[in-house]
């Protein structure tokens, strides 16, 4: 038995850093980060129905706020169109930072921004890494695309 086979299933370690990397570490980052955001979203809508848990932004903002933060939360967790919503997820963490350290966000004790960065960095991550392969794709095309033409691809023949 070669030293890089696992002694149970025949995987090689090959096999599982990409599978960790493709499959299993996009997945955890999804998960816990939609688990997060779907929780914080869940406790303003139940707070007077998502329209009274900020007191300077306006009753409709905050209802448009929490459930557009929602539903890209459960986008997250599901892979779907993962990218986009992480997208919506910084627009809105920005906001929520900005309207909370508006005065100067830097001068802040480090206690009361770490949560917030931190939260940017995972989301940074996700945006960037994707939903990985185990993710809910429907109506999107699966698999790798295919590689277009030169004529297609945008790319000039020299």
């Amino acid at each position: 038995q070669p030293c890089c086979m696992l002694p149970t299933g025949g995987m090689h370690m090959a096999d599982m850093d990409k599978m960790a990397k493709d499959r299993l570490g996009p997945l955890l980052a999804r998960v816990g980060l939609g688990l997060v955001v779907v929780y914080h979203a869940y406790g303003r809508i139940t707070h007077g129905g998502g329209s009274a848990w900020h007191f300077s932004m306006p009753p409709t903002a905050q209802l448009l706020y929490c459930w557009a933060e929602l539903f890209a939360g459960l986008f997250v967790i599901l892979g779907m169109h993962c990218r986009i919503a992480c997208g919506v997820l910084i627009l809105l963490t920005g906001l929520s930072i900005w309207l909370d350290y508006s005065a100067n966000p830097l001068a802040q004790p480090i206690s009361r921004l770490e949560a917030p960065w931190l939260f940017y960095c995972l989301l940074l991550t996700v945006l960037l890494v994707g939903a990985g392969e185990w993710a809910l794709t429907i109506g999107m095309a699966r698999g790798k695309s295919k590689p277009r033409p030169p004529s297609q691809s945008g790319i000039r023949a020299a």
